[in-house]
């Protein structure tokens, strides 16, 4: 490997990047302290007990460095990727961090464009007696894995890395895939002393540079020159030199109300829009839509798969299929396609020929998605895939379309001229257009021959659940009776995953009673595996009420919709993104003991966010002989900006409040 272009530029640049960082950076003795050298951790770094800024941190980031460049070669151009990290270990948790994972792209058969990585090497330093002790990785602990069809993952772990350690690990990638660098991310679940990014391209490359994330970086950029040795090419090769750099950036962490919390992050994109090399004819990157639907249907492993015949013909033929509507054809036909072949768990976007999954009996999401489409045109129906990135690996850039951001796809079946229906194989517990939440991107594209369609799938993410209770309040202060649940939608499917998810079903019974502080003496379910999307139970129950002799204190929110806030922190950095829009609708009437009547109910409450994205009604009113309590909570929107974040958690936390209050019964006998 040739490093000539690289140390040509390396002096220069090394003194304006210093500079630069100068500029940006402001170095304190105990805050902000950046050691840039590898292989000489500081007494402050090992020494270090927690990182003040955020006292809470498991880890910290030390320090970051990227830097990209340019090669040439007797292969040809390159891009070379040297990556550094500095860790320090600070809680049990924050081990984690010696579990280091390294993806790169390697397409089977094809030798001339691949991806390598070398030079690897981690050190974990512990300070042991006040000596610094060394543990250097081994080579052999290094192992690959395929991810999928273009993608290799190089894992290893690092010795001894516990509380306290610091952890260097560095390492270079080689790339004949000149055209591809990758997001560069300075922001990340643990918070950052110091990051780094240097970008150097010839300029007859003309990539669209952009950072962006809630955190701003420091970015500059300047030109430059380099010897590349190009045949047919001036020797001094212009360049331009981008630079990135952070300092104290805050730890930023996902949870269950973002859908990928890489959408938020500080980062920087690199995407190539063009080439123009001297003397020949402008070459355009730039793609849309359109060209990559042309591309996919001309792919052996995907347009290819849409052609091949249906392994389950004689199935779908027995189906009686003749009286049934677009809907119930498709009910019918995934119904057996569940019966027939397994979801191994795993995403993918590529597929192997439809007969070999079929021999299998299982496969990825993909590979059974190819099947079920095959199954469903054999049955008369339109279908076709809808290509995406799942909600889990972030958005879809809105201004450079590009087929390296597909992950998966889902199959539609066109029910009319204005509507979609929608399945996939890994809603293994879900149905005609309930799936997992994370494939309800807000892009999804229809590759068509002749053009495509997008759709947004977030539309049809919707769950709905509907109580019933009626009970019967004793002289005693027991109340007795039971509720009936319907759950329809993603909450159909939300209600099958807890219950697959318990460790079986008296466990699962058991923690629902001690949640909502009942006894629960009967329970049953009906749907629990149906291919509908539908699921419903009714349980019987029973609780002690506290009384004095003449008064009894009821809560009458009898399995309340919210016994905790999802949102407790007083601040949030990043969005609420909900799952799915939800209704959450309660229907109570309890009879109250004869000589008994209501003396004191809760006020009503009726409170939303603005634009009503959240609505509470809650109403809870004594009719003689017998209290009602009717509750509705809508989630209508899906999605909150961070300074919406106050009035969301107001409301949250007003419904808890709201579910403790008690209505006392007095007796007037």
């Amino acid at each position: 490997m040739k490093l000539s272009s690289h140390l040509s530029l390396s002096c220069a640049s090394l003194l304006w990047a210093f500079l630069f960082l100068l500029s940006c950076v402001r170095v304190r003795a105990q805050d902000n302290l950046v050691n840039p050298k590898f292989d000489q951790p500081t007494d402050e770094e090992l020494s270090m007990k927690n990182y003040s800024p955020d006292p809470d941190a498991e880890a910290v980031v030390l320090y970051s460095w990227m830097d990209i460049y340019y090669d040439y070669n007797s292969k040809g151009l390159q891009v070379i990727k040297e990556r550094k990290i500095r860790y320090k270990v600070l809680k049990e948790d924050g081990t984690k961090v010696a579990n280091v994972e390294i993806p790169y792209l390697s397409i089977p058969g094809n030798r001339t464009m691949e991806e390598f990585v070398s030079g690897i090497k981690a050190v974990a330093y512990n300070l042991d007696g006040g000596k610094v002790t060394r543990t250097r990785m081994d080579g052999s602990l290094i192992h690959r894995e395929r991810a999928d069809k273009n993608m290799m993952v190089m894992k290893f772990a690092v010795p001894q890395v516990k509380v306290g350690t610091v952890l260097e690990v560095q390492y270079k990638m080689t790339s004949d895939f000149y055209d591809n660098i990758d997001t560069w991310y300075a922001q990340g679940a643990f918070p950052v002393r110091f990051a780094g990014y240097r970008l150097t391209i010839p300029d007859f490359f003309k990539f669209q540079v952009e950072y962006s994330g809630f955190y701003t970086l420091q970015g500059s950029q300047r030109k430059t020159s380099s010897n590349l040795r190009i045949p047919g090419l001036p020797s001094s090769v212009t360049m331009t030199e981008y630079m990135f750099v952070g300092s104290n950036i805050p730890a930023m962490k996902g949870d269950a109300y973002v859908w990928n919390v890489g959408d938020f992050r500080a980062k920087v994109t690199a995407e190539l829009s063009s080439v123009q090399i001297p003397g020949e004819l402008i070459k355009n990157y730039t793609t849309t839509w359109g060209e990559i639907s042309k591309t996919l249907l001309a792919e052996k492993d995907f347009g290819g798969r849409l052609g091949q015949a249906c392994p389950y013909k004689d199935e779908i033929a027995a189906l009686p299929l003749s009286s049934m509507n677009v809907r119930k054809k498709m009910e019918a036909v995934c119904a057996l396609l569940r019966r027939k072949l397994k979801w191994n768990g795993k995403y993918g976007f590529w597929g192997k020929s439809l007969k070999q999954v079929a021999e299998e009996g299982t496969g990825d999401n993909a590979e059974l998605n190819f099947v079920l489409m095959s199954m469903l045109r054999e049955a008369g129906l339109k279908a076709e895939p809808v290509v995406m990135r799942s909600r889990d690996r972030g958005r879809m850039p809105l201004t450079h379309p590009s087929e390296k951001f597909l992950n998966t796809f889902i199959v539609s079946v066109e029910e009319n001229d204005s509507s979609l229906l929608f399945y996939d194989a890994s809603a293994e517990m879900g149905a005609v257009n309930v799936m997992p939440a994370r494939l309800y991107v807000d892009k999804g594209v229809i590759p068509l021959t002749m053009g495509i369609k997008e759709v947004d799938l977030t539309e049809y993410a919707v769950g709905k659940e509907t109580d019933v209770v009626q009970a019967s309040l004793s002289a005693e202060g027991l109340l007795t009776g039971n509720i009936s649940s319907l759950y329809t939608g993603l909450a159909a499917l939300a209600k099958r995953e807890a219950l697959k998810a318990a460790k079986d079903s008296s466990s699962y019974v058991s923690e629902m009673a001690k949640e909502n502080g009942v006894a629960i003496t009967a329970y049953s379910v009906k749907g629990k595996t149906d291919f509908s999307d539908r699921v419903s139970t009714v349980a019987s129950f029973s609780r002690h009420c506290d009384g004095d002799g003449t008064h009894i204190y009821l809560n009458p929110f009898l399995f309340a919709p919210v016994n905790k806030s999802p949102f407790p922190a007083p601040m949030r950095n990043i969005p609420i993104e909900f799952p799915y829009k939800m209704t959450h609708l309660s229907s109570v009437m309890i009879r109250l003991p004869e000589g008994y009547t209501v003396e004191e109910v809760p006020a009503p409450v009726q409170v939303a966010t603005g634009q009503r994205g959240i609505l509470v009604l809650i109403q809870v009113v004594g009719e003689g002989s017998i209290l009602r309590v009717n509750y509705r909570i809508s989630i209508n929107e899906t999605q909150y900006v961070m300074e919406e974040y106050p009035s969301v958690k107001a409301i949250f936390d007003r419904i808890v409040d709201e579910c403790q209050k008690l209505v006392v019964i007095k007796k007037v006998g």
